[in-house]
């Protein structure tokens, strides 16, 4: 890559490669062995630097915030889903349930063309000033509300030969078909590529993103193959997949390169990830119970006779079905008996509890913890104020003091209260309190020991080896960037202001993020006027609200990608 000179910045382009997941503790030793030459030339050559994610690690609220450049209580995202009123059950959300003005509706106003492909929690597609794909919060290519204009996915369709969401790598493994598995997110990744180069050549945009999942899904999938401390894997299955997570890698490598020959001369290129990757705490799955060994919640006694045989029934079908890799099955499923898996999952998640004699349960996957709290859960036995203060207290400090059974280590470094983590007018929909476990060592089992995980869902869960950390990628490169420089301190939010700043767009008040002006060789401040005004804080895009059977669809593609039990 050439040191172009940097031209007006209301002129330069900017393209974002979102690569979810994306973790420099893999990257640079790959690098450092000649397997990645894009990204050694974008580490030399560009400024770069671990992106901080938001404290709920997952993908729903980190790219909700970098699409708005504030954090989860103001735009109002903490996950794929919220509790449902009246219930102890969850409701799933989309792009439509986010508060705020996004990037690409900002740029819109400034009469700037966009492109952006594939970028979680956009369903509905937005009516850009350009063009827009949905990702994953879409129900399928075919719902109404997935592309801005209509016509986009048939002109994508026809061009690239379909357009796959997902490729569902968790029911592949479920069915002992790995390597088909990984045929199949091949097939998917080349898909996406050839889309945003078809609609980079094809479209006039002024900012063009696409996002990439599959290194997401590789890790979440295969870390346990790769990763010497996992005990689960024979040695012939570390010899056909050990490689799998390295080669995905490879591959986003390569993609990058192409899309980044395809840019206009005086684009900047910004490649990014969400959060990191590293390996699953199992010790996340044994909250409840552990809840329960603390005294704080309490589980149903077992039933017997006919109830306990009619349930075990249910499990096993349950198991069968989950095994089946075939999507197109398991909506035909759906449409013969709707809403029967999803109240089978609702009432595995919950697991028997007694909500009468519970004051709090957990989130295994989230790793958070809600109070049952009087006049919002259904059953609630804590009392806002006083009492759910001690609860919060006690719960924090008996966290603190858990261990890792192998190890000794702490298991925990820190507990975060809600109003620590996030701030904003939508802070009450946050959980109570954020686990972060400690990232020195895997945690297996708590101690004091807790030894029960219940029996939901063993074989999806042993599936899921791989987890979120709170350190994804930033690399910037192109007009004005500073070759070799450390980008330090990173927030996902401030990507928001930094591609303003480098389209000359002004920087609203109001964002939490701010503009990395360290990554740039000289200053890009006076190409705009910082602070001139502020977001549209009462944007909404437009809501939608799921059908049984399009929640049915997104717990699935939420579950192949491990961010769902």
């Amino acid at each position: 890559m050439t040191n172009r000179a940097r031209p007006n910045a209301a002129q330069g382009k900017v393209c974002v490669i979102g690569v979810d997941g994306a973790t420099f503790d893999l990257i640079r030793p790959l690098a450092a062995q000649g397997r990645l030459p894009v990204f050694s030339r974008l580490l030399r050559e560009g400024a770069s630097g671990p992106l901080l994610t938001v404290p709920a690690l997952n993908s729903a609220a980190a790219w909700s915030s970098f699409i708005t450049g504030v954090n989860p209580g103001k735009h109002g995202i903490f996950d794929f889903y919220c509790p449902a009123r009246d219930s102890y059950r969850i409701r799933f959300i989309n792009g439509g349930d986010r508060h705020g003005e996004s990037l690409w509706g900002l740029l819109s106003r400034e009469n700037r063309r966009v492109g952006v492909i594939n970028v979680p929690m956009t369903f509905p597609a937005e009516p850009v000033n350009g063009f827009m794909i949905a990702g994953l919060d879409a129900p399928g290519v075919s719902t109404p509300g997935f592309t801005h204009p209509p016509s986009l996915l048939e002109d994508v369709q026809r061009e690239v030969g379909g357009y796959m969401l997902a490729p569902g790598m968790v029911g592949y493994m479920l069915a002992h078909r790995e390597a088909q598995g990984l045929r199949q997110l091949e097939h998917c990744t080349k898909q996406r590529l050839a889309s945003a180069l078809h609609l980079i050549g094809t479209r006039e945009w002024d900012f063009f993103m696409v996002v990439f999942s599959a290194v997401d899904s590789v890790q979440h999938c295969f870390w346990k193959y790769m990763d010497p401390a996992s005990s689960g894997p024979t040695d012939e299955e570390r010899r056909r997949f050990g490689d799998a997570i390295p080669n995905t890698y490879v591959a986003m490598d390569e993609a990058i390169g192409q899309i980044q020959q395809a840019l206009p001369e005086n684009t900047t290129l910004v490649v990014m990830s969400d959060h990191g990757a590293g390996p699953r705490h199992l010790a996340a799955r044994q909250l409840n119970h552990w809840l329960a060994s603390i005294g704080l919640l309490r589980f149903e006694p077992p039933r017997g006779g006919w109830q306990s045989a009619l349930a075990a029934a249910v499990r096993a079908a349950y198991t069968r079905l989950e095994r089946i890799p075939a999507r197109r099955l398991k909506e035909f499923l759906v449409r013969i008996a709707p809403g029967v898996r999803d109240r089978v999952r609702s009432d595995f998640m919950v697991a028997g509890i007694d909500w009468a004699h519970t004051q709090a349960f957990a989130d295994p996957v989230g790793s958070t913890v809600r109070l049952n709290l009087i006049g919002r859960e259904p059953s609630g036995t804590v009392s806002p104020g006083k009492e759910s203060e001690e609860v919060l207290a006690l719960i924090t400090q008996r966290l603190l003091e858990c261990t890792d059974a192998a190890t000794g280590e702490p298991a925990v470094e820190a507990v975060l209260r809600r109003e620590d983590a996030y701030q904003g007018p939508y802070l009450a929909e946050a959980p109570e309190l954020t686990i972060q476990w400690n990232r020195r060592v895997p945690v297996g089992r708590l101690a004091p020991s807790v030894t029960d995980m219940g029996d939901f869902p063993i074989e999806q869960y042993r599936a899921i080896s791989g987890d979120h950390r709170p350190e994804g990628i930033l690399l910037m490169a192109g007009p004005g960037v500073a070759p070799g420089r450390a980008i330090e301190g990173a927030s996902i939010m401030d990507v928001f202001p930094t591609i303003l700043g480098l389209m000359g767009v002004s920087v609203p008040a109001g964002l939490d993020g701010h503009l990395l002006g360290a990554a740039f060789a000289g200053d890009i401040a006076d190409a705009t006027t910082a602070a001139a005004g502020r977001p549209d804080e009462t944007a909404q895009p437009e809501q939608h609200r799921y059908t049984s059977d399009e929640e049915e669809q997104i717990r699935e593609r939420l579950r192949d990608l491990g961010y769902l039990e």
